[in-house]
């Protein structure tokens, strides 16, 4: 009977143990987390990108993908990161406007401050997630 009573009292004590693991999951995380994270796929294919006449679409379309992420991370953190974001906005703006001179224009010149202008992209959207990732 003390052994029935023992093996009662422990599963008693391990099932809230087991929801709080359960509960805890990615799921519970704010969706700012999940934001950070497909941001952090484009900064990716940002900072691998190399910057010629014939890689200027390619740019483009991370460019525009990164300015879909950063507007869904803005909205689902409300007036959180307001700092990072704004830097990492200011950052997208002049990249985009650097590709829209070397588009129209490919000079080496050009071409170069659309790379240059991408690492700070790549730069301020990397300390924009890892803001996020200390809350996550």
């Amino acid at each position: 009977m003390a052994n029935t009573l023992r093996r009662v009292v422990t599963v008693s004590l391990a099932l809230p143990f087991a929801a709080a693991v359960v509960s805890c999951s990615n799921s519970d995380k704010p969706a700012v987390c999940s934001d950070a994270s497909a941001l952090k796929t484009q900064l990716h294919n940002l900072g691998s990108s190399q910057s010629s006449p014939s890689k200027l679409t390619a740019i483009r379309n991370d460019l525009q993908a990164a300015r879909v992420d950063l507007t869904q991370l803005k909205n689902s953190a409300k007036d959180e990161f307001a700092t990072e974001i704004n830097v990492f906005n200011n950052a997208l703006t002049g990249a985009e406007s650097a590709l829209s001179t070397a588009t129209s224009s490919p000079t080496v010149g050009n071409v170069a401050n659309t790379a240059v202008a991408t690492k700070n992209v790549v730069d301020s959207g990397r300390a924009l997630t890892a803001a996020v990732d200390d809350k996550c």
